[in-house]
């Protein structure tokens, strides 16, 4: 699935949606239907084009609601930090950004019920500049204050802003699902450990 939006007659945003697979064949057992890779994540990616002949200050922001199951208020689990987090977390530079985090189901790392996969960092897009794991902001809006996540947990994830040269683009993303995208914005997909 593919979108474009066009702001101020100089800047285009186009958004493109795929699922990808993990190479995993599933359903092949005795009597199943045969085996088949299903997707595992869907990544998301956004491609920011300046048309104009001037430099312009670019940013965008995506807000991910990540409730899973019928918790509203799901825990995460970084890589390198030990514990989930179950108030807020906050990353504010680039190299501070995990590669993926885990929304856990429940507060139970033995038995963490359903986990899904939020993929930051893939070959060939530009990193976010900023992260949180925060109560999901309502009104959405660029600058707001992170909170813990009591009840409706959320992800934030920021590009910018910053300039972007004339006729120039950039291409940016995430990944969401059920394993984390080998590395590759263009399908290629494992599980992670």
């Amino acid at each position: 699935m593919t979108q474009k939006r066009t702001f101020s007659a100089k800047i285009s945003v186009t958004q493109e949606v795929k699922l990808v697979s993990d190479g995993v064949k599933r359903f092949g057992g005795p009597g199943e239907a045969p085996a088949v890779r299903q997707p595992c994540a869907c990544v998301v990616t956004y491609a920011i084009e300046n048309k104009g002949a001037r430099a312009r200050k670019v940013g965008l922001c995506v807000i991910i609601d990540t409730m899973i199951g019928g918790n509203d208020a799901n825990p995460f689990a970084v890589p390198g930090k030990s514990g989930m987090v179950t108030t807020f977390a906050e990353f504010l530079s680039e190299r501070e950004i995990p590669r993926y985090v885990k929304a856990l189901e429940k507060r139970d790392a033995a038995k963490p019920g359903a986990v899904a996969y939020l993929t930051l960092r893939l070959d060939g897009l530009k990193a976010p500049s900023r992260f949180y794991l925060t109560h999901r902001p309502y009104p959405p809006t660029w600058d707001f204050k992170v909170q813990d996540l009591a009840g409706d947990s959320a992800v934030v994830i920021y590009w910018g802003p910053e300039t972007l040269k004339p006729r120039a683009a950039w291409k940016l993303g995430y990944a969401y699902g059920l394993g984390v995208p080998s590395a590759r914005a263009d399908g290629g997909s494992k599980p992670e450990k």
